[in-house]
């Protein structure tokens, strides 16, 4: 059985609490097959993947506040900043680039109601606002944008920094 993991095996693996991993499990961030007897088991392949994904990012949602917006700008990756009610602080000119959508024009607009109409539910929507009430967001989703453009497919990452208690959302188109 080494294509399986048990709860604590992952949690060791992802540097977090066996309840974060459970949490996960049942939001659906993170697939768990259960035994007969009710125990959780992930399959090492799923959680292979998402320490590539945490290693690919290198650590850039961490190091966001801290940054210029010339600095931002200059990414390849789409970020937008977002206030605790989802107004957009800041919007970079990658996404807008993406997007199709002016920075001037973005900048003011609640992203989930205004900007991206398409995030108004509970993957995205509901998992912020919780995120912002408890002071922890860090989600990694594939999602399908459809407002104002062809269906375009991207990873998100949905990450509120604890120090300066920030929020902010990565967005990489997918082929």
């Amino acid at each position: 059985m080494d294509d399986w993991l048990t709860t604590r095996e992952v949690a060791e693996m992802l540097g977090v609490g066996t309840t974060s991993v459970k949490r996960w499990s049942e939001e659906g961030r993170l697939r768990a097959f259960k035994t007969a007897g009710g125990h959780r088991r992930y399959r090492r392949v799923d959680i292979a993947r998402i320490l590539q994904e945490q290693e690919d990012d290198g650590g850039l949602h961490t190091r966001l506040p801290a940054m210029s917006r010339r600095d931002i700008d200059a990414l390849s990756v789409g970020v937008i900043q977002l206030s605790d009610d989802g107004m957009v602080l800041l919007y970079s000119a990658a996404e807008s680039g993406f997007s199709g959508i002016a920075v001037a024009e973005a900048e003011g607009q609640n992203f989930f109601t205004e900007l991206a109409p398409c995030t108004n539910n509970s993957i995205l929507y509901g998992r912020f606002r919780d995120g912002v009430k408890s002071g922890e967001l860090d989600l990694r989703v594939n999602y399908t944008f459809t407002y104002r453009m062809r269906p375009t497919f991207v990873a998100l990452h949905l990450y509120r920094d604890s120090v300066t208690a920030t929020n902010w959302l990565l967005v990489e188109p997918q082929s």
